[in-house]
């Protein structure tokens, strides 16, 4: 295993931490950030912004993790992480021809992507 192939996941994780919390940060600040200078407010503000970055730049280093990862137990449902944060991808594409069915389908996916990444690291740690 390379140093590269041992800090990717590290840093997968930390883009896909960073663009989960869009979503609850942006409702904790509609029920209790009364001014936009509060800290939570800044933190959403940085949230949204950095969302399709964000997003682009998990693809990319997916995409290089799966590359340099050997044929490990996990390596079939991190097939299947990959392929799901792909179709996220597309659906954010395609969201203005879905109206507002495709915001519902990302956020179904998001959660289905974060229980395929826990059994693709407890796959990889423990088997």
């Amino acid at each position: 295993m390379t140093f590269l192939n041992m800090i990717l996941p590290w840093f997968v994780t930390l883009c896909i931490v960073l663009l989960s919390l869009n979503y609850p940060v942006r409702k904790y600040c509609q029920r209790h950030c009364p001014a936009s200078r509060d800290i939570s407010y800044k933190g959403y503000r940085f949230l949204r912004k950095s969302h399709r970055v964000l997003g682009i730049l998990t693809i990319i280093l997916t995409f290089l993790h799966c590359r340099l990862s050997s044929a490990g137990p996990g390596m079939n449902i991190g097939k299947i992480s990959f392929l799901i944060l792909l179709l996220m991808f597309i659906i954010h594409l395609f969201r203005n021809t879905m109206k507002k069915k495709w915001i519902i389908l990302h956020r179904m996916l998001a959660v289905l992507l974060w229980v395929t990444i826990i059994v693709h690291i407890v796959q990889e740690v423990w088997m």
